[in-house]
């Protein structure tokens, strides 16, 4: 997930990053995950183009991650400002994973990995990788909001895991999603009427609430609440576009919590939001055994594209790429949090 394999136009030189504007972080993020594709891109045509993606930004490239087939799948970079203010800049470090390359060097590999996201078993070597660097890098460098995390497609979905991890262990990083996967039926892809969509997740949170009450019952539901208290304290950014049936079903997810929310029934939506209808039937096939659905979120900011809804590249990571930061994007958000 993913997919292209053409360079682009870099973006356009910064004079200053200011890392607190949500604009710039959405900007530096997203391109710092098009410069790991462009380094797997140089990998296999034997070029060097990719610092023209972080350069640009302020950033430099600090380390390389790759995978046991040589495949390059993530990068730290790290702030460096051309001219750093008279009382320092502060050292940011950026992970970043790049989605699905449909390029022969890394295609197969990465489509394995884009099943085991879809079955809920995030448990390969890559995903490992990932974790053991970040949780290396939080505890030399200490100060957790100077670490942000980022991903498009598979790469969110690493991001996301990395995330999810060290929040559990007490560290709160600052995370960019871009189209994660989201294992559902895309209700507001397939489904054109409104109030079809608003009945079938009607029916979605009452199947939910029923798993929740047989819970309780067998004392199995303190486990997902548990969990999802550790977490609720990260919030991620999560950017999706409603055309995209890999991510679209977050915005059914968030939409139909903040609905419950608003009308009172935050316990309603609090019992519901750690259930998965999609990872249920799959478990029921056995095409999983995965317990804990990787894609369910306790808390998020989420972005919606709606400028792009309908077109056919709306899974691509370049829909969040712009030359500059303030270049105009067409956004909706929600805002979800666990209590």
């Amino acid at each position: 997930m993913g997919f292209g394999s053409k360079y682009i136009s870099p973006p356009s030189d910064l004079t200053s990053v200011d890392m607190n504007n949500e604009n710039h972080q959405r900007h530096v993020t997203a391109w710092l995950v098009y410069a790991v594709k462009a380094l797997e891109l140089d990998r296999q045509k034997g070029l060097s183009r990719a610092p023209e993606y972080w350069t640009p930004l302020q950033f430099k490239l600090i380390l390389v991650l790759d995978d046991e087939d040589g495949s390059i799948f993530g990068a730290i970079f790290e702030y460096k400002p051309k001219t750093p203010a008279s009382h320092g800049s502060p050292s940011y470090y950026v992970f970043a994973f790049r989605g699905t390359l449909l390029k022969c060097g890394s295609f197969k590999r990465d489509l394995e990995l884009d099943w085991d996201i879809f079955r809920n078993s995030p448990h390969d070597s890559r995903f490992e990788t990932a974790i053991d660097i970040v949780r290396e890098v939080v505890a030399n460098v200490g100060d957790t909001d100077m670490i942000w995390l980022t991903g498009h497609s598979l790469g969110a979905a690493i991001a996301m895991l990395a995330g999810k991890t060290m929040a559990k262990e007490g560290k709160i990083l600052k995370t960019f999603l871009f189209n994660p996967p989201y294992v559902s039926i895309p209700v507001e892809k397939v489904i054109k009427s409104k109030i079809a969509r608003g009945a079938l997740r009607c029916a979605g949170t009452a199947a939910k609430l029923a798993f929740a009450f047989i819970g309780v019952i067998g004392n199995n539901e303190s486990e997902y609440e548990d969990l999802f208290a550790d977490l609720s304290r990260w919030v991620p950014n999560v950017f999706v576009n409603p055309g995209d049936v890999i991510c679209c079903g977050y915005i059914s997810y968030f939409k139909q919590r903040k609905k419950l929310e608003d009308f009172g029934f935050r316990c309603i939506a609090n019992a519901t939001s750690h259930h998965s209808l999609g990872n249920k039937a799959m478990k029921a096939v056995g095409l999983t055994k995965g317990s804990k659905p990787l894609h369910l979120l306790p808390s998020a900011n989420l972005f919606v594209n709606e400028s792009r809804s309908k077109d056919h590249r709306s899974h691509e990571l370049r829909q969040w790429l712009r030359l500059r930061p303030d270049d105009h994007l067409d956004l909706t958000s929600i805002t979800c949090r666990y209590t």
